[in-house]
């Protein structure tokens, strides 16, 4: 899972590759994550280097989950979606 969109860094790189590398949720619901961007999937795959790291909070996202009534759920796939939302990333395609 991941999203495809070019930004470039603050030192002209481009990054078109991103994925949460953290996700963590507080007891508010906020999510706090570790967007990591690479220059394309393969580079990730081979175990390189980020080109650029981003941290969010995603406020409240979540709110007080009970996963017992609901297994299925994808915190992941909520923050992504989420994610696709914030100016810089409209038009992001999920991978």
């Amino acid at each position: 899972m991941g999203l495809i969109k070019s930004i470039e860094s603050e030192h002209g790189l481009i990054a078109t590759y991103w994925r949460i590398s953290v996700l963590s949720c507080d007891e508010t619901g906020t999510a706090h994550l570790q967007l990591s961007g690479f220059p394309n999937e393969a580079m990730r795959r081979a175990g390189k280097k980020p080109l650029v790291l981003c941290s969010l909070s995603l406020s409240p996202i979540f709110g007080v989950f009970d996963y017992s009534k609901q297994p299925e759920f994808n915190p992941h796939q909520k923050a992504y979606a989420l994610i696709k939302q914030r100016p810089e990333f409209l038009g992001a395609e999920d991978l």
